[in-house]
């Protein structure tokens, strides 16, 4: 086998090699192992075709699913409120509730108070529900902060979420 060749190649010069010397039991034995290895690289080269057809196509979704997408099964909020205490800039979720509304539409969503391992947690709500929204969000000592007009949009799978934060003010600098 020369070291140029590409493995294939040189077996196949083997192969030729072998057919055209005289026939013996070790003659027969390498022509077997000759064609074995070829067998075994076809079989290589078979795995490898398949392989990078499996990722060329990967990046051909629009041609085998036309809508564009391919939608999971998760559900998805709307809306995510992350709560932070506007002075000190720290995370202040624990204790903090969050209400929203859409007309008749309303939902909410708490942490439970007394718990600093949840403050960078945000409250959620308008569960794969698309709308404009008004949102509260209220915590003990604070006042309550709000924003109105908040807009979630759908696509075809799922809403997009929009994520807000909420600088909640203490109610002691504000005299109240």
């Amino acid at each position: 086998m020369t070291p140029n060749k590409p493995l294939l190649l040189a077996n196949a010069d083997s192969l030729v090699a072998a057919a055209t010397r005289p026939h013996s039991i070790k003659a027969f034995a390498a022509d077997r192992r000759v064609v074995r290895r070829i067998l075994t690289d076809l079989r290589a080269m078979k795995v490898m075709a398949l392989a990078i057809l499996c990722v060329a196509l990967t990046g051909c979704r629009d041609i085998l699913w036309p809508a564009g997408r391919v939608c999971t099964g998760e559900y998805r909020m709307g809306l995510n409120v992350f709560v932070k205490d506007s002075i000190s800039g720290a995370w202040a979720a624990s204790g903090a509730m969050l209400m929203i509304r859409d007309g008749a539409y309303a939902d909410s969503s708490t942490i439970p108070a007394n718990r600093p391992d949840l403050d960078a947690l945000p409250l959620f709500g308008a569960g794969e529900r698309a709308g404009v929204y008004t949102i509260t969000v209220r915590k003990p000592g604070f006042a309550d902060w709000g924003q109105a007009g908040v807009r979630v949009t759908k696509d075809e799978c799922h809403v997009n979420t929009r994520v807000l934060t909420a600088q909640l003010v203490r109610a002691s600098a504000i005299g109240q």
